[in-house]
Protein backbone atom coordinates (compact mmCIF):
# COMPACT_ATOMS: atom_id res chain seq x y z
CA UNK A 1 0.00 0.00 0.00
CA UNK A 2 3.20 2.57 0.85
CA UNK A 3 4.55 1.56 -2.66
CA UNK A 4 1.05 2.23 -4.76
CA UNK A 5 0.87 5.69 -2.15
CA UNK A 6 4.31 6.72 -3.33
CA UNK A 7 3.72 6.14 -7.24
CA UNK A 8 0.20 8.32 -7.24
CA UNK A 9 2.52 10.97 -5.10
CA UNK A 10 5.33 11.31 -7.63
CA UNK A 11 2.73 11.55 -10.32
CA UNK A 12 0.18 13.77 -8.96
CA UNK A 13 3.67 16.01 -8.11
CA UNK A 14 4.74 16.10 -11.82
CA UNK A 15 1.57 16.88 -13.06
CA UNK A 16 0.77 19.78 -11.06
CA UNK A 17 4.05 20.85 -12.29
CA UNK A 18 3.81 20.72 -15.87
CA UNK A 19 0.41 22.39 -15.37
CA UNK A 20 1.94 25.17 -13.90
CA UNK A 21 4.57 25.47 -16.52
CA UNK A 22 1.81 25.05 -19.50
CA UNK A 23 -0.60 27.95 -17.75
CA UNK A 24 2.45 30.20 -17.85
CA UNK A 25 3.65 29.73 -20.91
CA UNK A 26 0.63 30.12 -21.97
CA UNK A 27 -0.06 26.84 -24.19
CA UNK A 28 -3.78 26.45 -25.10
CA UNK A 29 -4.84 22.93 -25.61
CA UNK A 30 -6.87 22.44 -28.74
CA UNK A 31 -10.03 21.76 -27.64
CA UNK A 32 -13.63 24.02 -27.99
CA UNK A 33 -15.67 23.49 -25.07
CA UNK A 34 -16.51 20.61 -22.57
CA UNK A 35 -19.36 17.61 -22.75
CA UNK A 36 -19.53 15.91 -18.90
CA UNK A 37 -16.21 16.48 -18.22
CA UNK A 38 -14.54 15.25 -21.58
CA UNK A 39 -12.74 17.79 -23.70
CA UNK A 40 -14.05 18.01 -27.57
CA UNK A 41 -12.34 19.38 -30.38
CA UNK A 42 -14.68 20.53 -33.18
CA UNK A 43 -13.55 18.71 -36.98
CA UNK A 44 -16.35 20.42 -38.92
CA UNK A 45 -13.62 23.34 -39.87
CA UNK A 46 -10.88 21.07 -41.31
CA UNK A 47 -13.08 18.43 -43.52
CA UNK A 48 -10.83 14.98 -43.51
CA UNK A 49 -11.28 14.66 -47.52
CA UNK A 50 -12.37 16.21 -50.50
CA UNK A 51 -15.23 14.03 -50.90
CA UNK A 52 -18.31 16.45 -50.13
CA UNK A 53 -20.39 13.84 -51.16
CA UNK A 54 -19.41 11.47 -48.24
CA UNK A 55 -22.25 10.50 -46.68
CA UNK A 56 -20.69 9.64 -43.25
CA UNK A 57 -18.12 12.24 -41.58
CA UNK A 58 -16.27 12.70 -38.39
CA UNK A 59 -18.12 15.22 -36.61
CA UNK A 60 -15.87 15.51 -33.39
CA UNK A 61 -13.33 14.16 -31.21
CA UNK A 62 -13.57 14.08 -27.20
CA UNK A 63 -11.25 12.60 -24.91
CA UNK A 64 -10.85 11.15 -21.21
CA UNK A 65 -7.59 11.49 -19.59
CA UNK A 66 -5.99 13.21 -16.65
CA UNK A 67 -7.05 16.50 -16.93
CA UNK A 68 -10.54 14.75 -16.62
CA UNK A 69 -10.27 12.79 -13.25
CA UNK A 70 -9.15 9.51 -15.66
CA UNK A 71 -5.88 9.19 -13.95
CA UNK A 72 -5.17 5.55 -14.95
CA UNK A 73 -6.63 5.94 -18.08
CA UNK A 74 -6.77 8.02 -21.45
CA UNK A 75 -9.16 7.10 -23.93
CA UNK A 76 -10.34 9.12 -27.14
CA UNK A 77 -14.36 8.89 -28.45
CA UNK A 78 -14.31 9.61 -32.02
CA UNK A 79 -18.12 10.97 -33.07
CA UNK A 80 -19.04 10.90 -36.71
CA UNK A 81 -22.10 12.42 -38.15
CA UNK A 82 -24.07 8.66 -38.30
CA UNK A 83 -24.14 8.85 -34.76
CA UNK A 84 -21.49 6.17 -34.55
CA UNK A 85 -19.08 6.89 -31.31
CA UNK A 86 -15.64 4.65 -31.58
CA UNK A 87 -13.36 4.54 -28.50
CA UNK A 88 -9.55 4.22 -28.46
CA UNK A 89 -8.00 3.51 -25.03
CA UNK A 90 -4.39 4.93 -25.23
CA UNK A 91 -1.16 3.35 -23.73
CA UNK A 92 0.75 4.97 -21.03
CA UNK A 93 -0.89 6.46 -18.24
CA UNK A 94 -1.98 8.38 -16.21
CA UNK A 95 -1.39 10.92 -19.94
CA UNK A 96 -2.99 14.72 -20.87
CA UNK A 97 -3.95 15.20 -24.52
CA UNK A 98 -1.93 18.80 -25.51
CA UNK A 99 -2.63 19.04 -29.23
CA UNK A 100 -5.21 17.61 -31.79
CA UNK A 101 -3.00 17.94 -35.16
CA UNK A 102 -4.29 16.89 -39.30
CA UNK A 103 -1.59 15.38 -41.89
CA UNK A 104 -1.85 13.42 -44.86
CA UNK A 105 1.02 10.90 -43.37
CA UNK A 106 0.35 8.18 -45.69
CA UNK A 107 0.35 10.29 -48.87
CA UNK A 108 -3.17 9.34 -49.93
CA UNK A 109 -4.63 12.56 -50.24
CA UNK A 110 -6.77 12.42 -46.72
CA UNK A 111 -5.71 13.45 -43.41
CA UNK A 112 -4.58 11.42 -40.65
CA UNK A 113 -5.21 12.27 -37.15
CA UNK A 114 -2.61 13.30 -35.01
CA UNK A 115 -2.81 13.23 -30.92
CA UNK A 116 -0.13 14.84 -29.09
CA UNK A 117 -0.11 13.92 -25.28
CA UNK A 118 2.40 14.42 -22.46
CA UNK A 119 3.35 11.45 -20.21
CA UNK A 120 6.12 11.09 -17.23
CA UNK A 121 7.42 8.15 -15.85
CA UNK A 122 9.90 7.61 -12.73
CA UNK A 123 12.99 8.51 -15.73
CA UNK A 124 11.65 11.59 -17.22
CA UNK A 125 8.99 13.43 -19.49
CA UNK A 126 8.02 12.51 -23.04
CA UNK A 127 5.79 13.83 -25.90
CA UNK A 128 4.01 10.73 -27.10
CA UNK A 129 2.28 11.04 -30.04
CA UNK A 130 -0.66 8.47 -31.76
CA UNK A 131 -1.87 8.78 -35.32
CA UNK A 132 -5.65 7.41 -36.90
CA UNK A 133 -7.10 6.80 -39.68
CA UNK A 134 -10.07 7.81 -40.80
CA UNK A 135 -12.19 5.64 -43.11
CA UNK A 136 -16.05 6.00 -43.21
CA UNK A 137 -17.06 5.49 -39.45
CA UNK A 138 -13.72 3.04 -38.89
CA UNK A 139 -10.80 4.27 -36.74
CA UNK A 140 -7.46 2.19 -37.44
CA UNK A 141 -4.69 3.57 -35.37
CA UNK A 142 -1.43 3.91 -37.35
CA UNK A 143 1.27 4.60 -34.96
CA UNK A 144 4.77 3.72 -35.60
CA UNK A 145 5.40 1.25 -32.86
CA UNK A 146 2.74 -0.59 -34.11
CA UNK A 147 4.71 -1.67 -36.84
CA UNK A 148 8.18 -0.97 -36.41
CA UNK A 149 9.49 -3.82 -33.99
CA UNK A 150 12.43 -1.44 -32.63
CA UNK A 151 10.11 0.67 -31.39
CA UNK A 152 8.02 -2.13 -29.33
CA UNK A 153 10.20 -2.14 -25.92
CA UNK A 154 10.48 1.21 -25.04
CA UNK A 155 9.08 4.47 -24.68
CA UNK A 156 9.16 6.88 -27.46
CA UNK A 157 9.12 10.89 -27.21
CA UNK A 158 8.79 13.10 -30.28
CA UNK A 159 11.08 16.13 -30.14
CA UNK A 160 11.32 17.37 -33.49
CA UNK A 161 8.77 17.61 -36.49
CA UNK A 162 10.44 18.36 -39.71
CA UNK A 163 8.04 19.19 -42.72
CA UNK A 164 10.96 19.72 -44.99
CA UNK A 165 11.86 15.76 -46.31
CA UNK A 166 11.24 15.84 -49.42
CA UNK A 167 11.48 11.89 -49.90
CA UNK A 168 8.86 10.51 -48.03
CA UNK A 169 5.61 11.92 -46.81
CA UNK A 170 5.56 14.70 -44.55
CA UNK A 171 5.82 15.29 -41.94
CA UNK A 172 9.07 13.42 -40.37
CA UNK A 173 9.69 12.73 -37.09
CA UNK A 174 12.87 12.91 -34.83
CA UNK A 175 12.05 9.93 -31.63
CA UNK A 176 14.22 9.59 -28.35
CA UNK A 177 13.75 6.69 -26.10
CA UNK A 178 15.80 7.30 -22.64
CA UNK A 179 17.53 5.17 -20.00
CA UNK A 180 17.75 6.08 -16.28
CA UNK A 181 21.25 4.65 -14.06
CA UNK A 182 22.36 6.66 -11.01
CA UNK A 183 19.69 8.58 -10.76
CA UNK A 184 21.02 10.22 -14.20
CA UNK A 185 19.01 10.49 -17.46
CA UNK A 186 20.63 9.67 -21.17
CA UNK A 187 19.48 9.46 -24.47
CA UNK A 188 19.47 5.72 -25.25
CA UNK A 189 18.24 5.96 -29.04
CA UNK A 190 17.57 8.80 -31.58
CA UNK A 191 15.52 7.50 -34.39
CA UNK A 192 14.62 9.76 -37.38
CA UNK A 193 10.74 7.81 -38.32
CA UNK A 194 8.92 8.64 -41.89
CA UNK A 195 5.97 6.97 -44.14
CA UNK A 196 7.12 5.72 -47.46
CA UNK A 197 5.83 2.93 -49.60
CA UNK A 198 3.07 1.79 -47.81
CA UNK A 199 4.59 2.14 -44.13
CA UNK A 200 6.85 3.43 -41.75
CA UNK A 201 10.51 3.39 -41.77
CA UNK A 202 13.46 4.46 -40.15
CA UNK A 203 15.28 7.03 -42.18
CA UNK A 204 18.14 7.08 -39.42
CA UNK A 205 19.63 6.07 -37.05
Amino acid sequence: MGADAAVRGYFIKKFRRIMIVIAMAGICLTACGSRDGEEMVQIGQKPLNDDIEAKITLSDITWDDYNSGNEWKTCLHFSFSDGTIVDKELSYNPSMIQKVDFADITGDGMDEIIIYRYFANTATEYTLVNFFQIEGNTVTEISPELELEELGNNVWSVIDVDFSEEEYNMPVFTMESYVKENMIVTTDKRLLVGYQNDGWQIIER
